[in-house]
């Protein structure tokens, strides 16, 4: 029989572990995140050269975008999973010291219930 208190502590955790952004990758974010820097790499009229890309010197700055976009897609990614890491250290902690309470709880109950 556990007490209501940490059976509430529980369903709470379970609600804001569901409501969270625990491994929820953002497309629409991510999509801006992308074109932003596209359009903070290249003009319109460079965009439009890109369709004959082979034929003008533009392609030097695509090779160095590409290199430049490798880079803040693997930080994005790493930012991303640092966050995740956290909440679910979070979770997994909170859901430690859920636990805990309860054991303590049944002990209790056990020792004044011989």
């Amino acid at each position: 029989n556990i007490p209501s208190d940490l059976i509430s502590l529980e369903e709470q955790l379970y609600s804001d572990v569901s409501r969270s952004d625990l491994f929820k990758l953002d497309i629409d974010n991510f999509i801006n995140f992308i074109t932003n820097e596209v359009v903070s790499t290249f003009t319109h009229a460079e965009l439009l050269q890109l369709k004959e890309l082979m034929s003008h010197p533009v392609y030097k700055k695509l090779d160095a975008f590409s290199s430049h976009f490798e880079k803040v897609s693997e930080s994005y990614m790493i930012e991303w999973s640092n966050k995740n890491t956290k909440l679910v250290e979070s979770f997994q902690s909170r859901s430690e010291d859920i636990s805990n309470l309860k054991i303590e709880h049944l002990k209790s109950m056990s020792s004044e219930n011989p």
